[in-house]
């Protein structure tokens, strides 16, 4: 019955009882007692003041309710005016039914479910929910009617078209009308894609570090220093010798496996990075397995800090370096029978040396001996001698000659390493001009040597020698005339120089060009050409007293031209090989 029924009834019940009352004041009998008569108008009077006080309740209900009208056309106004406001903020809001029917979205939830379409006003929310989380969603909502309270959760949104998939953080709040009935839900929508694909990209690394672990057997571990306990992986254990388990375990037991020998220097180091500024643990140490055996073991580590910059933690990786440490004991060993091996060719070649040198100087005398009776033989018989003795006596002479060239130049490469350096500022042009004259050479002959040098010092005895083999093979093993042989200087890397000797003989072959510097080595026959098979050894042997080496660039038919490169010295300080002299040359 409604509030204007009441009024119309009330009203009516009043007029009747007011007749009544009049009627008993008049003196009409209605069978009732005197007292019963009195109360009935006492009733009747006080109804009276009730329905005036009645009627001024009722004003100020009816004015109640204008009010609390008013303030729900406000509320929507406000409603609406704040879903205008959201419009702005990049949150995704939607407003549901108490049944899931969407009534109200913001810019961005629109943006979210639909893209540029118009908004998706009275549809189900569920319709954009990934079927495969529909238990999420109705779950949530089945948990916030029975608690009433706000939920988190989070689940998957089908975007504006149907391959899109959004991943979503949502909390759902209950709202309830002004007589706190339960009337709608208002849900904010927050994508966290993003962050999803971050997760599921850290996961990914995370799985295939597990993975590299696996396969590198790198044991893994995370000490805490603030608990002392630490946490291991599978393979750390394996590489203990233990069986692997859920731990954690206390800091101190990797030490106890760590060799006795090897202990008290691991925990020292890794303590002076604790308490240094230090943050990186590289450590290598025996262990003893639980199995007994000795296997060597590299640490690699970082520390970690707080905010505060305090150190929280230690984590890092070992791994079994045992056959690099085998490896590195056996080059050890070989390097040590090597250097002793070395030391003893060493010994051998000074007794060598020491034995050509002493053999070379002591046949000198016989040889000059023989020399002199086959000329003395000579000079008495030669009125007397038939063709075949002088060309007797001439092959002994040559045979002579021979031998104490090859005596020469074993004294000369013996020498090498017995006389000690005497450097001094190098003059090039000059050590040509006399090595010009002590090999008297022919005519066709042309040796043309550049005269602007940089400083640098030398041996010169050393030089000497490198320059007149060098010559001499230049000129024994060429055909040409005229002979020429070009001697300069090019800039080397770093300080360092390079003196060359070109000529325009014969050429070498390729395959030729490492054998030639050793001892007694010979292309050709000595009919061919003489020589001792001595002189390129000589050449190299003083390059390297020199600290130098040498090279050599050819052709066969056009020529070699061999590089001696030596340490550039300078004699005065601070002057260097200049690249720019001009060339000036000397022909002898």
């Amino acid at each position: 019955m409604t509030t204007d029924s009441n009024k119309v009834h009330s009203a009516a019940a009043q007029k009747v009882l007011q007749k009544i009352a009049d009627r008993i004041a008049g003196g009409e009998d209605f069978g009732l007692l005197e007292e019963e008569q009195l109360e009935l108008l006492r009733l009747t009077h006080e109804l009276d003041h009730y329905r005036y006080e009645l009627e001024e309740v009722q004003g100020e209900l009816e004015s109640k309710e204008e009010q609390l009208r008013k303030l729900s056309r406000d509320l929507e106004t406000v409603g609406a005016d704040l879903f205008d406001y959201l419009d702005f903020i990049p949150v995704a809001f939607v407003k549901l039914s108490k049944k899931g029917i969407i009534e109200r979205v913001n810019s961005a939830a629109r943006q979210m479910l639909v893209g540029s379409e118009h908004p998706p006003i009275g549809a189900p929310f569920s319709n954009f929910v990934k079927s495969e989380d529909h238990y999420i969603y109705f779950g949530g909502l089945k948990n916030i009617t029975a608690t009433g309270r706000l939920t988190t959760f989070q689940m998957r949104i089908i975007g504006p078209t149907d391959k899109e998939e959004i991943h979503t953080h949502i909390q759902v709040e209950p709202k309830l009308d002004p007589t706190g009935r339960f009337s709608h839900w208002h849900l904010a929508l927050f994508d966290v894609s993003e962050a999803h694909l971050q997760n599921l990209r850290l996961k990914e690394v995370h799985e295939q570090l597990q993975l590299a672990a696996q396969a590198a057997e790198l044991g893994v571990w995370n000490y805490d220093l603030v608990s002392g306990k630490s946490k291991w992986n599978t393979h750390l254990y394996r590489l203990l010798g233990l069986e692997p388990r859920d731990g954690p375990e206390d800091a101190e037991r990797f030490f106890e496996f760590i060799h006795p020998e090897d202990r008290a220097g691991s925990v020292a180091s890794i303590t002076t990075v604790i308490n240094s500024p230090d943050d990186h643990i590289m450590e290598e140490f025996r262990i003893v397995r639980a199995d007994g055996k000795i296997r060597w073991l590299a640490a690699r580590g970082r520390i970690y800090r707080d905010e505060n910059g305090r150190k929280t933690r230690i984590s890092g990786i070992n791994y079994d370096i045992t056959e690099r440490k085998n490896a590195e004991e056996a080059v050890r060993l070989a390097q040590l029978q090597l250097t002793l091996q070395l030391a003893e060719t060493e010994r051998v070649n000074e007794e060598l040396s020491q034995y050509a040198y002493a053999v070379s100087h002591d046949l000198k005398g016989p040889l000059r001996a023989i020399r002199n009776y086959a000329e003395f033989l000579y000079e008495d018989l030669a009125d007397t001698l038939t063709g075949d003795q002088k060309k007797y006596l001439e092959g002994l002479k040559t045979a002579v000659d021979q031998g104490d060239n090859l005596i020469n130049d074993l004294l000369n490469l013996s020498r090498i390493d017995r006389v000690p350096l005497e450097m001094e500022a190098a003059d090039v042009p000059g050590t040509v001009a006399e090595v010009r004259s002590l090999l008297a050479l022919p005519d066709e002959v042309e040796i043309t040597v550049e005269m602007k040098w940089p400083d640098f010092s030398v041996d010169r005895t050393l030089l000497k020698q490198i320059l007149q083999n060098l010559i001499s093979n230049g000129v024994k093993f060429n055909e040409h005339n005229p002979k020429r042989i070009e001697i300069g200087w090019q800039a080397a890397p770093g300080d360092t120089i390079d003196i060359f000797v070109r000529d325009n003989g014969i050429g070498i072959e390729t395959q030729y060009r490492e054998q030639i510097f050793r001892i007694f080595q010979r292309l050709h026959t000595d009919r061919a050409y003489e020589g001792t098979g001595i002189g390129l050894a000589i050449v190299q042997k003083a390059a390297n007293k020199l600290g130098g080496t040498v090279r050599l660039e050819s052709e066969p038919g056009k020529g070699s031209t061999f590089t001696l490169r030596l340490p550039l010295e300078s004699t005065e300080v601070g002057k260097r090989a200049d690249t720019g002299f001009p060339r000036e040359d000397l022909y002898y």
